[in-house]
């Protein structure tokens, strides 16, 4: 039974806790170890902020098993005559598995169209809506600006045709930088509320038009532009909102105004997953944040900015196959993504001590707008659409923006009535701008006259999201598409995988890193003594950290050091994450251009674009390959996003899906707080820097070799633990990075049933399975260990 637990063992031993990435790892080692032949099953388990736990059944194909664990083959035959249209992302066929009592729990059906069946649009309260002369005027007086500038804060805010605006912070504090550290985390966390507080009224509008038991929920989407920290909104939300405890959640960042264009595409595609999911999608963002950064002598950019951003949010719940009682607002027909080459600079979002600080190239527009068409016209063809047919929702970002892509489109003017009012009433909201006009659309008397919507957006890259959408609601004039359903061949795949840490000069053994530890920092006689049993007692024997020993806990003497620091810290990042990619493609073997998801997670990925899209470059991948940026997850974000990968792959055979997970956790050490309590201590014992990487799909192709087939996903936040683990980040640089000692015992309480519930009707017992836990510490695997009955592995001298 100790062999059950061994890669988690090894994997702690050698490289420590590198966050999601070690799910990812723990799989990797034990697919190459011995035991990958002795265990026809694996069960995948991590936990992370929340306090919330993941888990995966896979399947271990292996050719020295009885012939009835090898994995299933397709019909070639079905597999060569399909053929994507843009308008069908589902794919017909019939299983061969010899395991079907099993494969029946792992999306046997796919469905299609998604529809909108709840849609509901959210901005601050009523005493923070100000008429944008007013804040013309606090603009001036808060930053003192002379005449000239002064002229041009007038001119700015006057010809943006915004009208009015919700912001949420008061009128003489929008403008006003913080003079102290603890002033500016205060001020975040207001924003952040108020930011909360839209969300969850969006939430609640979206789940009370739906009008079904919020029981039936299976997955929430949530996305923002404007938040930080480990967990992110949506545990709130599900805890507040009473949503099942189960409900598998996924927290989308770093993609920009394109955010919710992508939510709404990814929730679509889980919908035609499976006809059981109902997806709530929240999206919001705060860019109020964006005043209290701004320099006192503001440039021309930053106050064009500071005339168009605002705050707001918006829901919508997603499924497919309506049932009795669900009235749909649109189906979604198609989406399509676009990466615009050789822009990489002209447009980017900066997360700040203080803040966020955008910038945009005054060429976007025009780039976007020639690019915008493009897309649009091959999405319309595909879905046999006349653009003529759409009414389309440009986002709103400018007045400048809206009228050369309206130019470039060659469109009337009604046919963007929608963009003008979303600027006019609300300015920039961010990503929630496209819920939100989809909100207005359908309310509107131009529902009858335009019977397609063409969501259309651009985010820092430069990249483009479009949707098509059909209206549906009462009043129209459209039919409802008729429901298909259509059988999956068989079960979503792993082809490869690859881990990668840092390079050898920066791997450390833990004894170094102690003694860097005591000689850096000003700890007690009796701290010392409490850190020097913490990191003996990980049995963690060697880390990958990337800084040298001397850095490891010594702050940055300056600005310009910590800049530095910052910059080559992320390029060794980068180059973890790159180096995990190639593996883990070079194994599968496939054309890149086959390429059709990038699901990228990280906890390290401060602005956008990130690195996702960095990579989707490097790796040469195709302009439109649909991109998925993962953060405010932590250690159990790596199984999360391979089962999001593994729904993704279950609707479409043709799709695959390049997981890359990876984080740098060595700034836990230098951003140490100067006196550093003993959950500091604990946290800078354990936590490494690394990355790894899979492949994953259905139906094996001749050169696609089966590691796993994905047969089961499940999700649960534990009840009263969302204080005993969680990540911040401070002003001053440093991060609250708290894990309780009661986390291993909400692990304990919970972890029977929670395995239980992984492999309810599959026929596994546990002890055909090994288990590839989360190495979050020694405690924890011990925990799971006793609880499960596994045999406690012993200590290695």
């Amino acid at each position: 039974a100790a062999e059950q637990t061994l890669s988690s063992w090894s994997v702690l031993r050698a490289h420590g806790n590198m966050t999601g990435a070690t799910n990812l790892q723990v799989a990797d080692h034990f697919r190459s170890s011995a035991l990958n032949h002795k265990f026809g099953w694996a069960i995948c388990m991590s936990f992370g902020p929340g306090l919330g736990m993941e888990g995966l059944l896979l399947r271990v194909p292996s050719p020295l098993r009885m012939s009835s664990c090898l994995v299933t083959q397709p019909n070639q035959s079905i597999v060569t005559s399909w053929s994507p249209s843009g308008r069908n992302p589902c794919y017909g066929g019939q299983s061969t598995s010899r395991n079907s009592s099993v494969l029946s729990r792992s999306y046997p059906t796919s469905v299609w169209p998604a529809n909108i069946f709840g849609i509901t649009s959210s901005w601050p309260s009523k005493d923070s809506q100000y008429n944008q002369l007013t804040l013309a005027a606090a603009l001036i007086k808060q930053k003192c600006l002379s005449s000239a500038a002064a002229e041009n804060v007038w001119r700015s805010f006057k010809t943006s045709c915004v009208k009015m605006r919700g912001l949420s912070l008061g009128l003489d504090e929008m403008y006003t930088t913080p003079s102290t550290g603890e002033e500016t985390d205060q001020l975040n966390d207001r924003i952040q509320s108020r930011l909360f507080e839209m969300l969850e009224r969006a939430a609640l509008g979206a789940l009370k038009e739906w009008g079904a038991d919020v029981s039936s929920l299976t997955h929430v989407v949530f996305g923002t532009a404007t938040s930080g920290g480990a967990p992110s909104h949506e545990v709130s939300i599900i805890e507040r909102l009473k949503l099942p405890s189960t409900v598998q959640r996924v927290s989308i960042d770093h993609m920009g105004a394109v955010g919710s264009h992508r939510a709404m595409a990814l929730a679509s595609q889980i919908a035609c997953a499976s006809g059981s999911h109902r997806i709530l999608v929240v999206y919001g963002d705060a860019g109020v944040a964006l005043g209290t950064c701004m320099d006192d002598e503001p440039s021309k950019e930053d106050i064009e900015q500071a005339s168009l951003l605002a705050d707001g949010a918006a829901a919508a719940v997603i499924g497919a196959a309506p049932r009795h009682g669900e009235q749909a607002l649109y189906e979604v027909h198609a989406w399509k993504s676009h990466i615009i080459h050789n822009s990489r600079n002209l447009m980017s979002l900066t997360r700040t001590k203080l803040g966020v600080e955008l910038s945009e190239h005054k060429s976007v527009p025009a780039e976007v707008g020639t690019a915008m068409s493009a897309l649009s016209d091959s999405m319309l063809l595909q879905n046999q659409v006349s653009i003529k047919q759409c009414a389309v929702l440009l986002h709103p970002s400018s007045k400048r923006s809206l009228e050369t892509i309206h130019q470039k489109l060659g469109i009337d003017p009604e046919q963007t009535t929608a963009s003008w009012m979303a600027l006019e009433d609300h300015g920039d909201v961010g990503g929630s701008s496209s819920l939100q006009m989809l909100d207005w659309l359908r309310k509107a008397h131009l529902s009858t006259q335009f019977p397609w919507a063409l969501g259309l957006s651009y985010g820092p890259g430069l990249t483009i999201e479009g949707t098509l959408l059909k209206l549906v609601a009462r009043g129209t004039t459209a039919l409802p598409t008729p429901v298909q359903f259509v059988p999956n061949l068989g079960p979503p795949c792993v082809f490869s995988m690859k881990s990668s840490w840092p390079p050898a000069h920066f791997r450390h053994k833990q004894a170094d890193i102690l003694e860097a530890l005591l000689s850096q920092t000003n700890l007690s006689e009796e701290d010392k003594v409490f850190a020097e049993s913490v990191y003996k007692g990980t049995q963690v024997k060697e880390r990958g950290l990337c800084l040298p020993l001397e850095e490891l806990y010594t702050r940055p003497a300056s600005t310009e050091a910590e800049q530095a620091q910052l910059k080559q810290v992320g390029e060794s990042l980068f180059a973890m994450l790159l180096e995990a990619a190639n593996g883990a493609l070079l194994e599968w073997g496939g054309e890149r251009s086959s390429i059709t998801h990038l699901v990228f997670g990280s906890l390290s990925n401060m602005n956008t674009p990130g690195h996702d899209l960095d990579l989707a470059l490097h790796l040469n991948f195709p302009s439109s390959v649909e991109r998925v940026c993962v953060d405010h997850m932590g250690c159990l974000g790596g199984f999360r996003v391979l089962a999001l990968a593994s729904q993704l792959a279950a609707v479409n055979p043709k799709n695959r899906v390049l997981v890359v997970y990876g984080d740098v956790s060595v700034f836990l050490g230098t951003m140490l707080p100067l006196v550093p309590n003993k959950l500091d201590l604990m946290s800078v014992s354990l936590f490494a820097d690394g990355a790894a990487a899979c492949v994953v799909g259905t139906v094996p192709l001749d050169h696609e070799h089966v590691v796993y087939e994905v047969h089961a996903a499940k999700s649960e936040l534990l009840a009263k633990s969302r204080g005993d683990m969680y990540m911040k980040s401070l002003s001053d640089g440093s991060v609250e990075n708290v894990v309780t000692p009661r986390v291993p015992i909400f692990i304990g309480k919970n972890v029977e049933r929670f395995v239980e519930g992984l492999l309810d009707k599959s026929g596994v017992q546990v002890s055909d399975c090994a288990f590839l836990c989360h190495p979050g510490g020694k405690t924890i695997l011990e925990t799971v260990e006793k609880k499960l009955g596994l045999a406690a592995e012993q200590t290695l001298s």
